[in-house]
């Protein structure tokens, strides 16, 4: 039997969690990942320590969700409960690891509810699945937004259909966290077929292609020999005769055993279901991942699309109301905001994460005035979208250092940085802003607001008082 192909090149990733309440805090001594911290948090949020010597605020309820997204809330054996751990950390994810081993095209009824795509963790290691997508043709049909998968195992992402037939994801082992967007996918029966498998950078992980005389009805396509060859009839290339085995081997088996069992995969967990159905007839509705949720109809940023434009850093009077960030979108189309961190360094030097951004469109040409402290401020969108509300929520106030250089920047999911800026304490002021100079230009200097104008600041809107959009 062939044994599962493993490669152990470790690569940088950030891992980035979508749509949680959330704030890092080092600690003084080190912590116990999945421990309580001693910090204090905002009502609603519990301290824990995810890795050492760094405690997150994470959010807690009882439905299991946050930002209208499912997020797992329990690990293989614990308790069934609230959602009350942190997001889930695991491994990051290389060039290997993944593949995709078996498709099902053209099933013998309900389509496309039982099409689906199986992936197959080959590695030794429990992965992290954040960005990981999936296209057909060159169509992306889903994209995790986090999670973690067991090492040897395997899922089989149904496509969905519509909401009255849709089926859950299918899992050998029990995995971590999961969240999707699941496009609800239909593949095409009649022609030659391209399934790609894509990392948060964009790197290809894994190919599945064959021509449209391969396609039978009722018979999946695997790969033969197991895992790493070409695409074949499932039929052809099980010693059982079967037509398909979604998350299983081809004859049956499980990938945690090597094919050498015949294990049963969990299915009705997971990911593809509605939030609050019914899963296989679980008792946690609600609390397992893989809410099926419309994306948002706008892509990711480039480098050059978001840019930090305008701190208040000392703001008069009750400082930690008045602070703001204000960012722009200079790009001509919305952007979404899912997976972005907004990084502010600390005494020691350190970025810390101090907001993520759900999924979400902002406006083209527009500015978001982020104030720190939500409870007193809301935000202001210079054009607000139908997302602009959620996108707001959630994230816990931070203070803004007088008496220090201020260090920001915006990076992507992927790590990739999209923009920075620095103030030194120097340029400072009590009531007075620090803006780019020129205003909305990445490369530019900071200078001291009343150097631009006659005000002391013009959060979402230009120094001379015109809107971004009316450029």
């Amino acid at each position: 039997m062939l044994t599962l192909l493993t490669l152990k090149r470790k690569v940088r990733q950030v891992t980035v969690f979508f749509g949680l309440l959330s704030m890092f805090y080092a600690c003084d001594e080190p912590c116990t990942i999945g421990s309580p911290c001693d910090t204090a948090c905002e009502p609603g949020a519990m301290p824990i320590c995810v890795t050492e010597s760094i405690c997150r605020c994470v959010g807690m309820n009882t439905a299991g969700t946050e930002g209208g997204m499912s997020i797992a809330g329990t690990t293989a054996g614990d308790e069934m409960t609230g959602n009350t751990e942190p997001p889930p950390v695991c491994e990051p994810l290389v060039l290997g690891d993944l593949i995709i081993n078996e498709v099902m095209i053209d099933p013998d009824n309900a389509e496309p509810a039982n099409e689906y795509v199986e992936l197959v963790n080959v590695s030794d290691k429990e992965i992290d699945l954040t960005g990981v997508n999936l296209t057909y043709n060159d169509d992306e049909k889903f994209r995790f937004y986090q999670g973690c998968m067991p090492a040897h195992s395997a899922v089989a992402a149904y496509s969905g259909g519509s909401s009255a037939d849709i089926l859950p994801w299918t899992w050998s082992s029990l995995a971590r966290g999961i969240g999707v967007y699941n496009y609800r996918y239909q593949f095409v029966n009649g022609r030659d077929f391209n399934f790609t498998l894509y990392s948060a950078e964009g790197q290809v992980l894994s190919q599945f292609m064959g021509t449209e005389d391969l396609i039978k009805e009722g018979h999946s396509l695997t790969r033969a020999p197991e895992l790493i060859g070409e695409p074949l009839k499932h039929q052809d290339a099980s010693t059982t005769g079967d037509k398909l085995s979604p998350a299983r081997c081809a004859n049956g088996g499980s990938y945690e055993a090597n094919c050498t069992d015949s294990s049963t995969p969990i299915a009705g967990e997971m990911a593809g279901n509605e939030a609050g159905t019914e899963m296989g007839g679980a008792e946690i509705a609600g609390e397992m991942a893989g809410t099926v949720v419309e994306p948002p109809n706008c892509a990711s940023p480039f480098i050059g699309d978001l840019l930090i434009n305008e701190l208040m850093i000392d703001a008069v009077g009750d400082e930690n109301i008045g602070e703001f960030i204000e960012i722009l979108n200079q790009s001509n189309q919305a952007v979404n905001l899912a997976g972005i961190e907004l990084k502010y360094q600390n005494s020691s030097g350190v970025l810390n994460t101090e907001i993520t951004f759900p999924p979400g469109c902002m406006a083209p040409h527009s500015a978001v005035v982020i104030y720190n402290n939500t409870r007193d401020l809301a935000w202001q969108w210079s054009t607000p979208t139908s997302d602009s509300s959620s996108l707001s929520t959630g994230h816990s106030p931070f203070a803004l250092a007088n008496s220090r250089d201020a260090v920001l920047e915006l990076r992507a999911s992927s790590g990739q940085l999209l923009s920075q800026i620095s103030v030194l304490r120097s340029e400072i002021t009590e009531g007075v802003s620090a803006n780019r100079s020129p205003d909305g230009i990445e490369s530019s200097d900071v200078t001291r607001h009343d150097t631009l104008s006659t005000n002391s600041s013009s959060p979402g809107i230009r120094p001379d008082g015109t809107r971004y959009e009316d450029r």
